[in-house]
Formats: structure tokens, C-alpha cells, sequence
């Protein structure tokens, strides 16, 4: 009689235990990470992907399930390194199995504010849903495992990305930033062994946020919005752009039971400074951009500005880069780009920022610049590439990306390089950038255009890598200044 009492009781137990909420946050985890893997063709962008899904979650939810995404994306080969020894058969793992146990993995090593109790009962119960009991046993046992063989340290992301753990070169590489092996090899190939080593784990860092003061505006208001920034804590790179101090994204405060979430991570200075920056941007004072954008419109600036207009932005996307050309005085200033849909938010921040002299007009560079024979002093030619630069702040792309796709967008850029060449006079600038890390999109694109050209002059070029911590995880960025042969 008693043991049947004692039996019902676990039964009860585990049964209660087997009804446990997953997290919104998780759940929103599990659902795009899943997407993301299985569908690497659709081009969705991930922070769309995070607003659709933030519809339906708690700012706190959505704040968890974006770090859950971002850290797993940046490091999933190292995380899964980690727990392969701990596992019978790696390979034969279901692929959305491998994500749970990511995940959890990914909590237990970054998210150092989370209980592992939470994590391990989240993980359970999702592969228990989603697989059922044999494989929920499966993850249980292989993270409890892990843990207490210290594989998986809180705030040591697996193996602690050290390197030198492969004898093949590009596997290491590709292991620490968790890359297809094929672009580590290309790294290798075109940057060295060092230098792709570096690339790599930098790929998966967290960039800093970054602010551009309006320079349009009155120096007396800028001298005071710098002054209020740099005792929040904010680090300037220039007169008009500054690094905002990071936000913790390590530790989640408040309880994290199953169906329950942590709370948002605040600014490491608190609230004031993030309402502070908000009300500068509503108020035209600033705008958020990313360092190495500022970076190369305000070299571009510096280049273009003794030199008078007109000048064209020929793929201008959002605008960013236009903006902070004309705030600088680079005007009349034409700004292009095929989407109607990236036009309209360049459309709003013109309004907000108060700019004038700058036009905007739909359309494909190609033929823009058909209609406008020798009609420009200065081109900024911000083209269309593979966006390998990028990966830290969209680290999707490890999915999406191709040897084929970077091809084709090598053979864009030529296209672009060709059409808009004689919109520009003699005597002209043409500032030419990606935000690619890729010799075919930079200097080796250079070389063959200037070979085509006949009537053009590099002036310089540089792919910019980080010279500061600060500057770690932000875009990498080439850039090319090249002057057409001529009388101004």
C-alpha cells in the first residue's frame, strides 16, 4: 500500500513536471532559429524576423529570445563542440534537437544570470514536446553531463574559442566563428592564417552601439549633447560619433522558472542615458549608426568637400551614409536606390534631421547614371555585396551565404562600377565601399576596373579592420577613392 502511495506520488510529480510552460522567449527562439536553418534561401532579415515575432512577447521575452538567436548564431560550432564528446551518436542527432541543446548550451555559457535549473528544465520539456520522453531523456542527460565535466562555464563560451584545437587550419578557423568552412579557407587563402584567425573570432563578438551627432546643427547644442554623452559614459571617436556604453547582455534579472522569462538587460549606465539618446534622435540631434559607416562618410566628407557639387549617393539604401554626407555639407546631394521601401525611412530621418538640397529618387543606378552623362563632381557608390564584414551584427548570414552568391555579387559591382564611371566629370571622386571581407568585391575589383577604365587613378585603399576594443564586432568596411583623369 505504501509503495503504490509513493509510485502515485512520482507519477503525479512527473506528470506535473512534463506539463511545465516553455518560456515565450524560448519558444520564439526555438521557431526562428528552426527557420533560419531550414529555409537558408529566404532572405528575410533577422531583426524582421525578431519584430514579427515580438508582436506577441513582453519586452522582456523579446530581449531574451534576441540574445538566445544572436548568441547561438555567433557561436553554434563552438557550442556544439563542447557537448559532442557527451554525445553517443553527434551525428545522427535530428538537426532541431541540436538546436535545443544549443540553446540550453548557449544560456549556461553567456547568459550567466539564468539558473542552470531553469535552462536544463526549458531544454527537457521543449525536446519532450517537440520529440517526446526518449529523446527529452537524451538532453537531460547530456547537458546534466557537461556541466559537471565543466564543459559548459558560465561566461566561457565552449572551449573558450583559443584556437589551435584542429590540425586542418580552416576547420580551426571555421570552428572558432562558427563559419562555413568554405569561407574560412577563403579568408586563409587571401588574408593569411593570422589574419583569418582574427576575422573569424571577431565575427562573433557583440558590437557596441554607435551614435552620430547631426553636424547641420548648432555647435553650442552639439557641445552640450557631447558633454552630457561622455559623462554617461559614452567614448567619442570623433567630433561627431561616439560609442554608447554596452548593456550587460550576460545578466538577466529576476527568476527564470519554466514559463517564465528574465528580465531585460538595462544600459549599463541605466535608463537615462538610453531616454536621453532616444529624445536626441526624435529631436534631430543624432542618429544611431555603426561606426564604420560614420567612418567612411566622414572620410568621404573630408574628400568631396572642397569640391563643388553636384553629387550622387548611387545605391543610398536607408540613407545613413547620405544623411551624414549632407549634415557635413555635401550638397546638392542625389540620393538613389531600386527600393521604395529603404527610400522611405531615408524620407523620415531627412525630415527629422531637417536637411535640405538633397533629392531622392527610385531607381537602378544603371540607369540613373545613363540619364546623367558627366553630371556629377562626386559618386558614392556604396554597392551591393556579400555583406561578409557584417557577420557580427548579422550572423545569419553564416546560413545564407555562398561561394555562388558572392560571385554574383562581384559580378554586380562591376556592373555598377561600369554604368556609373561616366556619370562622373573629369576631375571627379568616385568613393567606392562594401562591407564585404573578400579580395574579388575589393581590391581586386579595384584593379580590374582601373584596368577597364583607362582614364581613372586610385588614390587610396583600405579594408579597415579594428584598431580598438571598441571597434571589435562593428562592420568591417573597403573603401576605394579613385579620380577620373581631367580638367574640374
Amino acid at each position: 500500500m505504501l509503495r503504490t502511495a509513493c509510485w502515485a506520488r512520482r507519477q503525479q510529480r512527473r506528470t506535473e513536471r512534463g506539463m511545465a510552460e516553455i518560456s515565450p522567449a524560448r519558444a520564439a527562439a526555438f521557431r526562428i532559429l528552426c527557420r533560419l536553418h531550414e529555409k537558408p534561401d529566404d532572405q528575410t532579415p533577422l531583426p524582421v524576423l525578431l519584430e514579427e515575432s515580438g508582436k506577441t512577447l513582453s519586452s522582456r521575452d523579446a530581449a531574451l529570445a534576441a540574445e538566445i538567436i544572436y548568441g547561438v548564431l555567433r557561436n553554434e560550432a563552438c557550442l556544439f563542440a563542447a557537448l559532442r564528446p557527451f554525445l553517443p551518436r553527434p551525428e545522427g542527432l535530428p538537426p532541431r534537437l541540436r538546436i535545443i541543446l544549443i540553446m540550453a548550451a548557449l544560456e549556461l555559457t553567456e547568459l550567466n544570470g539564468i539558473p542552470a535549473r531553469a535552462t536544463l528544465d526549458q531544454a527537457v520539456e521543449l525536446a519532450r514536446r517537440k520529440f517526446g520522453r526518449g529523446l527529452s531523456g537524451l538532453v537531460n542527460a547530456v547537458l546534466r553531463n557537461a556541466c559537471r565535466a565543466a564543459a559548459l562555464v558560465p561566461s566561457q563560451n565552449a572551449l573558450t574559442k583559443s584556437g589551435g584545437r584542429n590540425a586542418d587550419q580552416d576547420a580551426d578557423i571555421a570552428l572558432s566563428g562558427s563559419l562555413p568552412l568554405w569561407l574560412a579557407k577563403l579568408w586563409r587563402e587571401q588574408y593569411g592564417r593570422e589574419t583569418a584567425q582574427r576575422l573569424s573570432l571577431l565575427s562573433t563578438l557583440r558590437p557596441l552601439p554607435a551614435l552620430r551627432l547631426n553636424a547641420a546643427r548648432d555647435e553650442t547644442c552639439l557641445k552640450e549633447l557631447r558633454t552630457v554623452l561622455a559623462e554617461a559614459g559614452a567614448k567619442f571617436f570623433s567630433a561627431g560619433g561616439c560609442f554608447l556604453p554596452p548593456t550587460d547582455s550576460s545578466r538577466f534579472k529576476g527568476p527564470c522558472m519554466p514559463g517564465e522569462t528574465p528580465e531585460q538587460p538595462e544600459p549599463s549606465q541605466g535608463k537615462g542615458l538610453m531616454t536621453f539618446v532616444a529624445d536626441a534622435s526624435r529631436n534631430g540631434l543624432a542618429s544611431r549608426q555603426g561606426f564604420a559607416s560614420q567612418r567612411l562618410a566622414l572620410r568621404a566628407a573630408e574628400k568631396m568637400r572642397m569640391m563643388n557639387g553636384p553629387f550622387w549617393d548611387a545605391c543610398c539604401g536607408r540613407g545613413g551614409k547620405s544623411c551624414a554626407l549632407r549634415e557635413r555639407g555635401i550638397a546638392p546631394l542625389l540620393c538613389s536606390d531600386p527600393s521604395d521601401r529603404r527610400l522611405a525611412f531615408l524620407r523620415t530621418d531627412v525630415e527629422r534631421l531637417g536637411l535640405d538640397r538633397l533629392e531622392i529618387v527610385a531607381g537602378e543606378a544603371q540607369s540613373i547614371a545613363a540619364a546623367h552623362p558627366q553630371a556629377f563632381n562626386g559618386i558614392l557608390l556604396d554597392a551591393p555585396c556579400s555583406g561578409t564584414g557584417t557577420l557580427a551584427r548579422n550572423p545569419e548570414l553564416r546560413l545564407r551565404l555562398t561561394p555562388q552568391k558572392l560571385e554574383a555579387a562581384a559580378r554586380l559591382q562591376r556592373e555598377l562600377l561600369d554604368a556609373v564611371w561616366p556619370a562622373l566629370r573629369p576631375g571627379g571622386l568616385l568613393a567606392y565601399a562594401t562591407c564585404a571581407v573578400n579580395r574579388a568585391e575589393n581590391e581586386d575589383q579595384i584593379d580590374a576596373f582601373l584596368a577597364r577604365a583607362g582614364d581613372a587613378r586610385l588614390e587610396e585603399q583600405e579594408l579597415v579592420l579594428p584598431a580598438s576594443s571598441e571597434e571589435e564586432g562593428q562592420d568591417i568596411l573597403f573603401h576605394a577613392f579613385i579620380r577620373k583623369d581631367g580638367m574640374r
